[in-house]
């Protein structure tokens, strides 16, 4: 025999008097708190190579880190860069790697950087400092062409991948032509 459901009060979908209502309830307290408690963050891994052909280089980007729970960003992150001519892209010009870059933190955060076999050197890096130093390695390493919109959109697309998933370029814009964007992360 087969019960009418009844959706009127506490009533969903079972007959009134189903001594499965408790079990039922229970169960889906159960369900609703632990997924309010799930996020415990996540690590993650990318690898992405990016064109910039208006200042002359491919970067080339190794970047990994922990994004913890509730946030969208990592705030441990680190990466390695080489940037390498794009008529030879098998010669690196340029190493690159940043450290804890924290966006809210901009004076704890460095990039160290080697331009060929010459010795690594220390520089800001975050916020205010990314710009600096990063024209400060390009010209050091003999990309010299001034285009702004390029430059700030390379910037965003070297320093993106530090940060996490949400914050790597993954498409090609108006200055960088993401060549390969490979992002991964496990929960």
């Amino acid at each position: 025999m087969n019960m009418p459901l009844k959706l009127r009060g506490n009533d969903y979908f079972r007959p009134q008097n189903s001594p499965h209502r408790l079990r039922d309830f229970l169960t889906l307290s159960l369900a609703l708190l632990t997924a309010g408690c799930g996020d415990r963050g996540y690590t993650f891994s990318t690898k992405a190579t990016y064109d910039i052909p208006a200042l002359g280089f491919r970067a080339d980007i190794i970047a990994q880190g922990k994004v913890p729970p509730g946030a969208d960003l990592a705030d441990n992150g680190t990466s390695r860069i080489i940037l390498t001519r794009l008529g030879n892209p098998d010669v690196p010009v340029a190493t690159l790697y940043t450290s804890n870059p924290v966006v809210s933190v901009p004076s704890g955060q460095t990039i160290t950087y080697a331009i060929g076999t010459s010795a690594p050197m220390t520089l800001p890096w975050g916020s205010i400092e990314s710009e600096a130093s990063l024209r400060k390695i390009l010209t050091t390493s003999g990309f010299t062409n001034d285009v702004p919109a390029a430059f700030s959109e390379a910037l965003y697309a070297l320093s993106g991948p530090a940060l996490g998933p949400k914050s790597t370029a993954v498409a090609t814009s108006t200055q960088v032509i993401a060549v390969k964007v490979i992002p991964t992360f496990q929960r």
